[in-house]
């Protein structure tokens, strides 16, 4: 999501990632950097995956047995968020957690953040006229696709639960009465399966309380350019390790601070996933 406003007096889009570099860099000199943690927490490790796909990178080939981390895209992948952290952001990004960047953009400063619209949302109920003038968007091209990490929440039950049976059937009832659920969180969870919701979606085809009314129609299409973690591959113990490691936000920030060089970077979390990888696979 963006200040529009802020954009337009440049004359730039954030459509594209190298748009959001460029413009972001023309923002940061104005007193209004872009704000994307390079911290540990859900949002870069969504955010990064994002931009190295975007790039043509991936941590793992299709049938999820083989780390392709160390490419030449997931090397233009880090060299570009060396330069966009260098050029268009600052080193608080470095230590924010997941309500940083919210915070950010509800100051007036930020001009861009990458977040679900809970940032939004926040942002309206604090200053509705800054929020009028934040749009979301679908994620920046890159220069192999577009496309943006995808956070999944998942409900089970324990086995030692002492009340599985009351368990299964709220579980049913909430699957049932999703679209309650959906308007509930303001538009926030979207559902897992198209048939939940079916569009147009209540609030995101038509919300009252955006200028305009369809600023988040764009969500309900973001099955179209989300991916779980292990993209292009299935999501498996070793990407879940992999991601709660942090080996792609460290990757970016090491070669950001210049702690690493980017090919010393790549070369380094390719290494780190290559041994949880080995780990899982002959467990």
């Amino acid at each position: 999501m963006y200040r529009k406003s802020m954009w337009d007096e440049i004359g730039v889009a954030p459509d594209t990632w190298d748009n959001v570099r460029k413009g972001g860099a023309k923002l940061k000199t104005k007193g209004h950097p872009v704000g994307i943690s390079l911290g540990h927490s859900n949002d870069p490790n969504t955010t990064w995956r994002g931009l190295l796909w975007a790039f043509g990178g991936a941590l793992q080939d299709e049938s999820g047995k083989k780390v392709v981390l160390d490419s030449k895209e997931t090397l233009e992948a880090v060299k570009f968020v060396a330069a966009l952290y260098n050029e268009a952001m600052t080193s608080e990004v470095l230590s924010w957690d997941d309500s940083s960047n919210n915070r950010y953009l509800a100051s007036g400063v930020g001009s861009m953040i990458i977040n679900p619209i809970s940032a939004y949302r926040t942002f309206q109920k604090s200053n509705p006229k800054g929020a009028d003038d934040t749009f979301v968007m679908v994620p920046p091209k890159g220069p192999a696709r577009q496309i943006m990490g995808g956070s999944a929440e998942y409900y089970g039950i324990w086995k030692f639960a002492k009340n599985q049976e009351g368990a299964i059937e709220f579980l049913k009832y909430y699957a049932d009465h999703w679209p309650e659920a959906f308007k509930a969180s303001e538009g926030y969870n979207n559902p897992c399966f198209a048939n939940l919701v079916p569009k147009p979606m209540p609030i995101l085809s038509n919300d009252p309380t955006s200028t305009p009314s369809d600023k988040l129609a764009m969500l309900q299409g973001s099955d179209a350019w989300s991916a779980a973690p292990g993209y292009p591959g299935p999501s498996w113990p070793a990407v879940d390790e992999v991601y709660n490691d942090f080996v792609i936000c460290d990757m970016m920030a090491k070669a950001a601070v210049g702690q690493l060089s980017a090919e010393e970077a790549v070369k380094w979390a390719a290494q780190q996933s290559e041994a949880v990888f080995k780990k899982w696979q002959g467990s």
